[in-house]
């Protein structure tokens, strides 16, 4: 019976296109593959001369060292460096991800300042510069301390500097943008008072830099825990990646990805993939292991349907972050309206984080164009969510498209839009 009112009700002045799913890697904003470029801030440099920058990728990671001021009391020459770096990056359209620390060579201890008082001072002067160009940093990572800025290999790990640390963020940036610890522990440490604390994820992510580099991810879990959860603690694999999942609900998350000798050789490529997933990964460094690239360049994606030719790399890159597809739209008639039904699948690892407006355009005799009244951060990865939207009967083709904070979206639909709209089909009548 509802199947025979829904056939009856639809509407047949309305010519639906077939909506085949594409194997291309979106160009689509905060997600997929980034560069990392390393400053040290104390030298002088033109940006013009020394990058040439991929339109194949949206985001970059900027990891500026300020070692070289540990000692100064004021950060003012060196955050004016790093705003120059930032608006260089920003003004050619990427989304940046950054890391402030006091060193870009592996040379943490040697690198800090001996007081802690003096990282709290620098932390101040850091934070309020960030809250001042928010507008244009996507994701902020790190504390300032360990090597690389990854908060390892510090005088200034334990968990009262770093929840003193954090604080001095979270004073000054509340919840107004994106930031990240190395560890889940760290996380815990910085965020749980006691073993019964609910995981209540806000602005704080992960960057997992020691991705697939052992069986512990190069210590970011413990591979000898049986299951202990105390929160000050290390977990399993498979408890660190559920928990990590469940914040990357609501937080991107990411990192760097390594080959691990061990790893690789009692994990099949299927492995890669389904962690990946259940971490929910927004986005991963291009270049680096490339040894690990390369391996899963060469390397087929266990897989039927569309991506079955396709190459584990391919198929990663595709997927890191949010990728919606449209897979069906139908038309019914409501009086003298039209009511369009849009489903979309989000088949990308993550969600899409920042709100998005989801439009729908007519071409022809009245052109139009309406917001959907939903947008697209409800439809999680896996999920396939029905839009609709009502619309006086008219005649033209119609057009689907979606902006995210100013930028294109593209769906992962052939052919591949390049203003980034999608005809659905066309009402004749």
């Amino acid at each position: 019976m509802i199947r025979w009112l829904k056939r009856n009700n639809r509407y047949k002045g309305f010519r639906a296109e077939v909506l085949n799913e594409s194997t291309s890697v979106l160009n689509n904003p905060c997600r997929g593959w980034f560069t990392l470029y390393s400053f040290a801030v104390e030298e002088d440099f033109d940006l013009r001369q020394r990058f040439v920058l991929s339109d194949e990728e949206s985001l970059v990671l900027i990891l500026a060292d300020i070692g070289a001021y540990r000692d100064n009391e004021n950060l003012e020459e060196a955050l004016l460096r790093i705003e120059k770096i930032i608006n260089y990056f920003y003004e050619n359209g990427k989304d940046i991800i950054l890391r402030i620390a006091y060193d870009h060579e592996g040379k943490g201890m040697e690198k800090e300042p001996s007081s802690f008082k003096m990282v709290l001072k620098h932390a101040e002067q850091i934070a309020d510069f960030i809250s001042k160009n928010k507008e244009k940093i996507f994701l902020y990572q790190g504390l300032l301390i360990g090597r690389w800025g990854e908060m390892h290999t510090s005088k200034f790990t334990d968990t009262e500097k770093l929840k003193e640390l954090n604080a001095v963020f979270e004073k000054v940036l509340k919840n107004d943008m994106y930031r990240a610890v190395r560890k889940p522990v760290q996380w815990r440490m910085i965020r749980f008072r006691t073993n019964t604390d609910d995981v209540k994820t806000d602005n704080l992510g992960i960057f997992n830099d020691g991705m697939f580099g052992s069986d512990s991810d190069l210590g970011t879990f413990d591979s000898t825990n049986k299951g202990d959860t105390s929160w000050s603690k290390a977990w399993n694999r498979e408890n660190e990646t559920e928990f990590i999942g469940s914040i990357a609900c609501t937080v991107p998350v990411g990192g760097e990805a390594l080959f691990g000798e061990g790893f690789v050789a009692v994990n099949d490529p299927s492995r890669y993939i389904s962690e990946l997933s259940k971490l929910k990964v927004t986005y991963l460094n291009g270049h680096y292991d490339e040894k690990l690239i390369e391996y899963w360049k060469k390397t087929a994606f266990i897989g039927k349907g569309i991506w079955g030719k396709s190459s584990c790399y391919d198929y990663i890159g595709a997927h890191l972050g949010y990728r919606f597809v449209i897979r069906n739209v139908e038309a019914e008639k409501n009086g003298e309206n039209i009511i369009l039904k849009v489903k979309i699948e989000n088949s990308g690892f993550a969600d899409i984080y920042k709100e998005t407006c989801l439009y729908l355009a007519v071409t022809g005799k009245n052109e139009s164009t309406k917001i959907f009244s939903e947008n697209l951060n409800g439809c999680h990865p896996g999920e396939t969510k029905e839009y609709s939207i009502e619309i006086p009967k008219t005649t033209g083709k119609v057009y689907i498209y979606a902006v995210y904070a100013g930028g294109k979206i593209y769906f992962a639909n052939e052919p591949v839009s390049t203003d980034g709209k999608i005809l659905l089909g066309e009402i004749t009548e």
